[in-house]
């Protein structure tokens, strides 16, 4: 089949969590069979008008020029605020669409932009065949019949459980059964002054333990002096803005992954956690045993003591605690391992994912052939 997918704000060669989830997502369409024709950012937009232009008129426009010139068969279009333009083109050209939701839209509801872009969200949503989201929260005043929750996921055959990367072993002086990473922006919500103060203990007991936190973000200065002053330079390691394609050698030289996220933070608190992070995948794809945040959707995806250990995020101590078990413990951290990547291999390999997504649009567009 022919699908055009729509992300707007994405700039495939960007290195940050929502490009890397359409190049799988993309990968994984191809992978089964279908012709892709991609919308994507064509600049930056750093105005009102600008992204009302570029996320709804633009690609209503192109999906029109598409849909005359070339086979259309599927509209699929990433949600973002003013979005929609793909799906609202398709549908006059009698187009089934999905749309994806990747948060509540009704988060970018407040104030006048959020007038507009709640008219435009309503319509959008009325045309769409088949709206995915990955918590049931995205669905509020939607029409359940058609609603999918979902999860997200990674590609199993790019992220797959290798020996330590020789050279990152070196480079960063990491012993093998001792290394922890994180991945993501340096943001307030990861909790990432927390994790400093948790390894702040775990190096205490053993001063050969390394953690790797990847990335970069508007608090990347503040954990840098806390690092600093706490002098622990020699331990914690920031290597900066990794690309997406390096990533599984860095996780595969890792024992121990954290995924931790603030339950105070204001969408969380309203909505719960609501996201499926891809980094959660791509660690269990690598059979990595994980820390995570005892809230909403990683409840799921990392069960207590199958997957990982949750934690309250909150409290320094119990983090630690949780490292000091994983790193002391080889045989619960070996059975998490094996459980992992068998868990993405049967649940959360995009190709199982997008199967599911396809097969739901087919059902709601009466296609008795499938998608």
């Amino acid at each position: 089949m022919n699908i055009l997918y729509s992300a707007p704000e994405i700039n495939l060669s960007g290195g940050h969590g929502g490009s890397s989830h359409v190049s799988d997502v993309l990968a994984s369409l191809e992978h089964l069979g279908h012709e892709i024709k991609l919308i994507d950012a064509r600049k930056e937009n750093t105005t009102q008008a600008s992204k009302l232009y570029s996320y709804l008129v633009a690609p209503f426009l192109r999906t029109i020029k598409h849909c005359i010139f070339n086979d259309v068969d599927i509209v699929y279009e990433r949600n973002r605020i003013f979005g929609g333009g793909a799906i609202l083109a398709g549908n006059l050209f009698g187009k089934p669409s999905i749309l994806e939701l990747n948060e509540p839209a009704e988060l970018s509801f407040e104030g006048l932009r959020g007038t507009v872009a709640k008219w435009i969200f309503n319509r959008v949503s009325k045309k769409a065949t088949v709206i995915t989201g990955t918590h049931n929260s995205f669905f509020n005043s939607l029409p359940k019949e058609k609603c999918l929750l979902i999860t997200y996921g990674t590609n199993a055959e790019k992220f797959i459980p290798r020996e330590p990367d020789a050279e990152l072993i070196k480079k960063f002086g990491l012993v093998r059964g001792k290394t922890i990473l994180y991945c993501g922006s340096f943001a307030p919500w990861h909790m990432l002054e927390n994790t400093i103060v948790a390894a702040k203990d775990i190096i205490a007991r053993d001063s050969e333990v390394k953690f790797l936190l990847l990335g970069v973000g508007g608090q990347f200065e503040r954990i840098k002096t806390l690092i600093k002053t706490l002098k622990l330079e020699n331990n914690i390691l920031l290597p900066g803005k990794i690309p997406h394609t390096d990533m599984f050698s860095y996780i595969n030289s890792a024992d121990i992954c954290l995924a931790l996220f603030d339950r105070n933070y204001g969408p969380f608190k309203k909505y719960d956690y609501f996201y499926s992070p891809i980094k959660v995948h791509e660690y269990k794809s690598c059979a990595k045993p994980i820390i995570a945040s005892s809230i909403g959707n990683l409840k799921t995806l990392v069960a207590d003591g199958v997957n990982g250990l949750l934690v309250n995020e909150q409290n320094p101590k119990e983090i630690a605690e949780a490292l000091h078990k994983l790193l002391n413990n080889k045989k619960l951290s070996a059975d998490i391992s094996k459980a992992n990547r068998e868990d993405v291999l049967q649940n959360y390999d995009w190709n199982i994912i997008n199967s599911r997504i396809l097969a739901a649009i087919s059902r709601k567009a009466g296609n008795a052939d499938g998608f």
